[in-house]
Order: structure tokens, then sequence, then C-alpha cells
């Protein structure tokens, strides 16, 4: 089957028939439905989106994205927000988990470099109890959203 026009579409949208509705009744895949959607301006917000939007960093207009997002030490950054937010993980995403805490544990945090990616860099007092390394010039969130990024040796 075929999507239907466009105005159709974003009316289904406005009414609130979620993407996996829409592709179930016109027969098509929910990526093809997002694409469209996406195409006309409307974004969806992922499972992915409580905990990017604790970071300081936005790297979706990005011209690296893809390869920063894939990078292991910001999978294992996000393994820790997913757990902390009390998701399950997958096998993978537990064995991003452990490495990025052998990497606290070792004495270092997370920290965006614009040449090389995310990187991890020996903790300063700076730092505090948090995993990544708070770039210059970006306001921290409340002390609620930064306890999401604090991690305690002890536990």
């Amino acid at each position: 089957m075929v999507l239907p026009d466009n105005l159709t579409l974003l009316k289904h949208n406005a009414a609130g028939m979620t993407e996996p509705e829409m592709a179930k009744l016109y027969g098509v895949s929910q990526q093809a439905v997002a694409w469209r959607l996406n195409g006309l301006g409307v974004y969806k917000k992922g499972r992915k989106a409580p905990v990017m939007s604790l970071l300081p960093w936005d790297i979706s207009a990005h011209p690296d994205k893809k390869r920063l997002s894939n990078q292991n030490s910001f999978a294992g950054l996000r393994s820790f927000l997913r757990k902390k937010f009390g998701e399950e993980l997958s096998a993978r995403a537990e064995l991003d988990l452990r490495a990025f805490v052998r990497h606290l544990a070792a004495g270092e945090v997370l920290a965006l470099d614009e040449g090389r990616g995310f990187i991890y860099v020996p903790r300063s007092s700076e730092d505090g109890n948090l995993v990544i390394r708070w770039p210059e010039g970006h306001e921290k969130p409340d002390s609620r959203a930064l306890e999401m990024l604090t991690w305690n040796p002890a536990n």
C-alpha cells in the first residue's frame, strides 16, 4: 500500500494518531511514516529524547553526527543515563555501560573534543561527581537534572 497525501497524513498526526497506527492503517513501515512526517517538518521525540535533553551538547545538526553518535564512549554515556531512567538495557547496552563505568572508576569523565569527538579525560576538581566534563559557556541545568549526570563510586 501507499501513504496518503500530505494533508491527510498531517490530519492524522494532528488528531493524535501515532506513527505505528498510521503505518498499520496504510500497510507501510513506521519508518516510512516517520520519514514522510519529517519531510513535512513534523518531528517526534523518540525514546532517546529524555536522555539527550540532559546533555550540554546538541549534536543533532553536527556535520559529523553519525560518527559522534556511534562512538562507544557516547553509547556508554547513553546507557548510563538510560539505566538511571530505569530503562531495561540490551546486552550490547550493558557492555557499553560496563566500559563507561570502568572509565569513571579509573578517574575519567567524558568530554566532547571538536576534532576527536567524545573522549575520556582525567577528572578534575571542577567536574565534581559529574560523569561528563561540562563545557565552558554552557549553563548547567537544575540540580535534579544534574543528579542524573552524577556517579557515586560507592554505588
